[in-house]
């Protein structure tokens, strides 16, 4: 078979189901469109829902009552400052470099070879000096 014989086949079954064509490609995008908003939604929802309580209306008397409600979630952020004034240094290492205890040179220091130091002012007269990647 040649290429323009089976090119025509493929428009000759194209025009023949068009309106089947057309409706599956509608349903994809459909479904397509629906599962992202879907997404948007629930990433939305989830930081909403989170202090709120579920209360149900009873229609008997008008009023409303708690049914159940969902357990309270206090979102705090991280303070800007760190508040552990220690500074922490390697024994094992010569380059006498001290890190801050939430820095990753720092967590990289094996706990036998930990030198601490109870502000960064001691490690300074210790002669030591702060690392490049923990500022």
């Amino acid at each position: 078979m040649n290429p323009s014989n089976i090119l025509s086949k493929i428009k000759k079954l194209c025009k023949d189901h068009q309106h089947g064509l057309f409706i599956g490609l509608c349903m994809v995008l459909t479904a397509g469109i629906g599962y992202n908003i879907g997404r948007i939604y629930a990433l939305h929802a989830s930081s909403d829902t989170d202090s709120q309580s579920a209360s149900i209306y009873n229609s008997q008397n008008g009023t409303t009552g708690a049914i159940k409600t969902v357990p309270q979630i206090k979102i705090t952020q991280p303070s800007a400052l760190p508040t552990d004034p220690r500074v922490v240094a390697s024994k094992a290492a010569g380059s006498k470099l001290y890190h801050h205890p939430w820095c990753s040179g720092a967590q990289r220091i094996k706990e036998t070879n930990k030198l601490w130091f109870p502000t960064e002012a001691d490690a300074i007269t210790a002669g030591y000096t702060l690392a490049a990647n923990c500022q």
